[in-house]
């Protein structure tokens, strides 16, 4: 949960591609914006050698495969994280995550 955590709450570049690293973490981040507007990010982490997919609409609204391919979605205006494959589901604020498990 931790790299889904550190993943929503990353800033998003308004440039249109780029890179960036983030020592602090270990994680790689490589975005593109498509004609539609949509932000698509790949973040890699090097020290939990995991990937993550992440797509971000004109609405703030993200949704992506995790490090095992699982689809989850997070709606920013709630704080809603899911993965159904995982049955997890949480709800991020400004302080942490509670979430919610079988």
């Amino acid at each position: 949960m931790v790299a889904c955590v550190t993943l929503l709450r990353t800033p998003v570049s308004s440039q249109p591609r780029g890179y960036a690293f983030d020592p602090k973490t270990g994680t790689e981040f490589r975005w593109h914006s498509d004609a539609t507007g949509n932000k698509h990010i790949t973040t890699f982490n090097q020290t939990q050698r995991s990937l993550w997919n992440l797509i971000i609409d004109s609405l703030g609204n993200r949704s992506g495969t995790d490090e095992n391919g699982d689809f989850w979605t997070f709606n920013p205006g709630s704080g809603v994280y899911r993965n159904e494959a995982q049955e997890l589901f949480c709800v991020l604020n400004d302080a942490n995550a509670v979430c919610l498990e079988p």
